[in-house]
């Protein structure tokens, strides 16, 4: 009886261990937010024949998790969560949920192996409607960089296709002019909100930096840290992260080069088979 105890308690270890490693262990967690300016969705196709550029807004965390292989170094997941952002159209009074359309919630990330000083994710899914969605982001820095596009399914007709290329700013951001630089106006701004609640909907346009509900000093003291940043330009951050996407094309290539040719390795195999063969006569 004890033994049987003794096993069953064992058994159960085991299982709860595995449970337990078979769960995503998480690396960090960053609160971002789009910079308008600098954030396209582009919209093409369906039966008009559509081609308009939606300025992208709000906000979303970037979760980093290990992934479930046990190498090193380590692979690491990405995925994203709490996404509050949507696309708005230049003209007319709608929006286009970002979620929804790109379905960012749902897609799995991986990290890239990169010869870079900054991470890449290459994420992949597929929306409500069956386009299939790829997508790079790219860690710079305080900036996430993201590009991708979707594709309609295969024998489609009438169907939206859509372009990604934004940047996001790590949170708190002290931007309040939303011009994506933290210069004196921004001090301005917040001096005008001091000590003033703030709303949720558009905190950052009312001094508040770190989102806590009130224009006060701790959003000062992130405009101090921030003052005379800039954001960078969109080209620079695509240069950046194709010669990033370069050096895994380039170590991939190698990699190819250095396994034998099929002659070559059938060659070795049968001369160690014939040297193997006369050590067991002799």
């Amino acid at each position: 009886m004890k033994r049987s105890l003794g096993w069953l308690s064992l058994c159960g270890w085991i299982v709860a261990a595995l449970a337990a490693t078979s769960q995503a262990q998480t690396v960090s967690v960053d609160h971002y937010q789009f910079l308008p300016r600098l954030s396209v969705l582009n919209q093409s196709g369906g039966i008009g024949g559509f081609d308009v550029d939606f300025r992208v807004m709000g906000k979303f965390d970037f979760t980093i998790e290990l992934g479930p292989t046990d190498v090193w170094p380590p692979q690491h997941a990405a995925k994203f969560t709490n996404v509050d952002a949507w696309a708005s159209h230049p003209i007319l009074a709608y929006v286009l949920p970002l979620d929804q359309t790109l379905n960012l919630s749902g897609l799995t990330g991986w990290q890239l192996p990169v010869a870079a000083p900054f991470d890449v994710y290459q994420f992949d899914g597929t929306t409500q409607d069956g386009s299939s969605v790829k997508l790079i982001a790219a860690e710079i820095g305080p900036w996430l960089h993201l590009r991708g596009e979707t594709t309609p399914p295969p024998g489609s007709a009438d169907f939206f296709t859509y372009e990604l290329k934004a940047v996001a700013r790590r949170r708190p951001f002290a931007d309040f002019t939303q011009d994506d630089a933290v210069t004196n106006a921004d001090l301005a701004k917040w001096s005008s909100r001091f000590g003033l609640k703030t709303t949720s909907l558009d905190a950052l346009d009312q001094g508040d930096a770190n989102g806590d509900g009130i224009a006060d000093g701790s959003d000062f003291l992130e405009w101090q840290r921030q003052a005379g940043e800039v954001a960078p330009a969109l080209a620079s951050l695509d240069a950046m992260v194709d010669a990033a996407l370069a050096t895994v094309a380039a170590a991939e290539t190698a990699s190819i080069a250095a396994v034998p040719e099929p002659t070559t390795l059938g060659l070795g195999v049968c001369g160690i088979a014939v040297v193997l063969l006369r050590r067991r006569r002799r």
